[in-house]
């Protein structure tokens, strides 16, 4: 009898045991999952499904039942014609992969903080103008690209995100860099070429992580004393802008490896003087 009455309760609770929070995994982790590219399937098959990737179906618009894909780890929708992005997509509980490049999203939904288990958005080549507030709300957000959009500012509530490890904001219309950015301890790798930015903040210095920064083509005349202070910087792209000197204390940057400086207003005297004062980085004028 106790026997039967344990079968029951298995039975009666694995809808709620399949659908509750699983932990993060790593992109190799997500590999070994079967990925369905057949909806009809996924449909039927709800509770098995970890990766449902409808990229390439020349969809106008997402299935609006979403969310019922409760152990879903990964909606990969690029390379369709989507306008708008259902709130279900964010009330699916386990999403950690969400991809949706190229195609024609104007905004991001606002609750985006429901999908707390988020670690990476690629959302790149959209017509996105801009992000909501409630992406500060994400704490396993590691990775967001957001390149080739038309986002003109970050939202101070990003810097809450302190597990973000790459942003993308390149190809946007951008005008300057939000100092919010200088809260992100974790942060390596910032790409933001591409845009109209003129000011970067003073506390760029404070990005003790970073290893990669991608400012090309932008609007820049001078470039803040405290980026001097990004002592783990490997690799800083400057093509393209308005530069005519570099911060005095730049050559404390001992971990730089490549510097590109092409395109700039440097003198053949001030590049000499560079150079000397940074044997170990490989320059580009």
């Amino acid at each position: 009898m106790r026997y039967r009455i344990t079968i029951l309760l298995l039975i009666l609770l694995a809808p709620v045991l399949l659908s509750a929070q699983m932990e993060l995994v790593t992109r190799n982790q997500l590999q070994t999952h079967v990925r369905y590219t057949r909806y009809k399937l996924a449909e039927d098959e709800q509770n098995l499904v970890r990766r449902l990737d409808l990229s390439f179906h020349e969809l106008f618009e997402l299935p609006i039942n979403l969310q019922y894909f409760k152990n879903c780890l990964e909606l990969n929708f690029s390379m369709n014609k989507i306008t708008v992005l259902p709130a279900g997509v964010f009330k699916m509980p386990n999403l950690q992969y969400l991809a949706g490049q190229k195609n024609l999203l104007g905004k991001i939904p606002d609750n985006i903080d429901e999908a707390q288990s988020l670690q990476e958005i690629d959302l790149s080549w959209n017509t996105i103008k801009g992000m909501p507030k409630s992406i500060g709300n994400l704490p396993n957000l590691r990775i967001l690209m957001l390149n080739n959009n038309l986002i003109q500012a970050i939202p101070y509530e990003l810097g809450q995100c302190s597990k973000l490890e790459e942003i993308n904001m390149s190809v946007n219309q951008m005008k300057r860099i939000s100092s919010c950015l200088g809260q992100l301890q974790s942060l390596k790798k910032l790409v933001a070429s591409y845009n109209y930015i003129n000011e970067v903040p003073n506390n760029i210095g404070e990005l003790h992580n970073l290893e990669y920064l991608d400012l090309s083509f932008n609007e820049l005349a001078v470039l803040p004393d405290s980026i001097a202070y990004c002592e783990n910087l490997k690799y800083l792209d400057l093509r393209g802008n308005r530069l005519k000197t570099l911060p005095a204390e730049f050559s404390r940057l001992k971990n730089l490896k490549e510097l590109n400086l092409k395109r700039n207003n440097f003198t053949g005297k001030q590049q000499a003087f560079i150079q000397s004062k940074m044997p170990y980085c490989k320059i580009y004028f």
